[in-house]
């Protein structure tokens, strides 16, 4: 839980150098997550929308997770730097 006006860190980066490679990537990325409120009021925000007026709304409820999504950055560890050489 997280309460108003606390911030969490979505991404963290171990050294400039991984900050740079993934500065150079980052318009590849787009987010999307959902979260409710304690008033169980939910909201979405959806980097992948085309119209700029659903990027953020609210919702019934969030979507169960599929295997496709992207869980936990501790468990994915991946060379990106050799990938990119490649």
């Amino acid at each position: 839980m997280i309460s108003g006006g606390e911030r969490i860190e979505q991404v963290a980066f171990r050294t400039v150098e991984d900050f740079n490679l993934y500065a150079r990537q980052a318009t590849r990325v787009q987010m999307r997550f959902c979260y409710c409120s304690t008033m169980n009021e939910c909201w979405m925000r959806d980097e992948r929308e085309k119209d700029a007026s659903r990027v953020y709304h609210e919702q019934p409820t969030c979507p169960q997770r599929s295997a496709d999504d992207f869980i936990d950055n501790d468990i994915a560890e991946i060379d990106v730097t050799a990938r990119e050489t490649q």
